[in-house]
């Protein structure tokens, strides 16, 4: 099968043994340049020499720790330096130790978030301004079947699978909505040199008249800005929230009387995945509305027009995250 991958560079994690060496394994009969990832060095090498044996292309490995920032840097490095760019990222990892939930303490839940879902992020953090830079990439995230049907005995995999199946689906669904945004907030050249022409035209009253309102204006708009920065990042630290506080819901789903409160809890997620493209639709709304906005012949009209939508984005960007809500039953 030709799946375009030849000479590509591609980091497959958890690949010294099973579905992460099978993974590489294919890759390697696709002709990619292969980057082998796990903690034991031994096998990593075994599995170097059988991947070469089956498929005749050879691929590197780097031993290292998953769970350490400083071992991920060090891997996206080593691969940049010896295969080249990184085009697919294979994020994989094995499961933390299986238990009820009144069996862990505070270290084993800290450990099963650096395993299961915050080393995802260190990597794809890693690699996601490389592929930017040359053009594009594919980043694929493999889990449970936790994330479909709750495991028994396997809290900590359950919990960390889930919301990391949650939050991929939702980077997906707004990176796909970002080819909604086709209108453009830019002042062009002509745009500059119409409305100097009509500045030229007018007389000294309507020109103070103008400052004085363009000052005000000034003020609104930096107000609203920062608005629109709260709103925007405070729905960042909303999602690092609910990821902390993530075991708690889930440890629920099992149970007949409080089962509620982990589907409450899924549907909270999904819905703060929804309000991101939400936000998308909204700003791709605004750029058009802007753009359509004439400035020959009446600078005032133009300045208010603009102020006037900037507080409607403000207004539907408040509105999102009740929206979002609504749409999934989350309360």
């Amino acid at each position: 099968m030709e799946l375009g991958l030849k000479d590509k560079t591609a980091i497959v994690s958890a690949s010294s043994s099973g579905l992460g060496k099978a993974i590489a394994m294919e890759l390697c009969r696709e002709g990619a340049r292969v980057m082998l990832f796990s903690p034991f060095e031994e096998q990593l090498k075994e599995a170097q020499a059988e991947i070469e044996e089956k498929t005749g292309n050879r691929p590197e490995y780097e031993a290292g720790d998953i769970t350490k920032a400083e071992d991920i840097k060090r891997l996206v490095k080593t691969t940049t330096e010896k295969l080249g760019p990184v085009y697919a990222l294979m994020n994989n990892t094995g499961g933390p130790s299986p238990g009820t939930f009144d069996q862990f303490c505070d270290e084993d839940w800290q450990k099963a978030f650096e395993l299961c879902l915050l080393s995802y992020i260190r990597l794809i953090r890693e690699c996601l301004p490389i592929m930017r830079a040359g053009g594009g990439g594919r980043i694929l995230n493999s889990t449970s079947s936790s994330v479909k049907a709750v495991l028994d005995n396997l809290i900590l995999s359950n919990t960390f699978n889930i919301v990391n199946a949650v939050f991929d689906v939702s980077q997906s669904v707004i990176a796909d909505a970002a080819g909604l945004i086709q209108g453009s907030t830019d002042i062009t050249p002509d745009m500059l040199t119409e409305l100097e022409t009509t500045l030229e035209g007018m007389d000294l009253g309507p020109l103070l008249g103008l400052w004085l309102q363009s000052s005000v204006i000034g003020l609104t708009m930096q107000i609203m800005g920062i608005i629109i920065f709260v709103l925007v990042y405070g729905r960042m630290i909303e999602i690092y929230l609910m990821t902390s506080l993530a075991p708690l819901p889930v440890a629920t789903l099992s149970n007949r009387e409080l089962g509620g409160t982990g589907q409450n809890y899924l549907k909270s997620l999904f819905a703060v995945g929804f309000q991101g493209m939400l936000i998308l639709v909204c700003v791709a709304i605004y750029a058009v509305l802007v753009q359509g906005i004439a400035t020959g012949g009446d600078p005032i009209g133009a300045i208010w027009g603009t102020v006037g939508y900037t507080v409607l984005l403000c207004f539907m960007l408040f509105k999102t995250g009740g929206i979002a809500q609504r749409i999934f039953g989350a309360h």
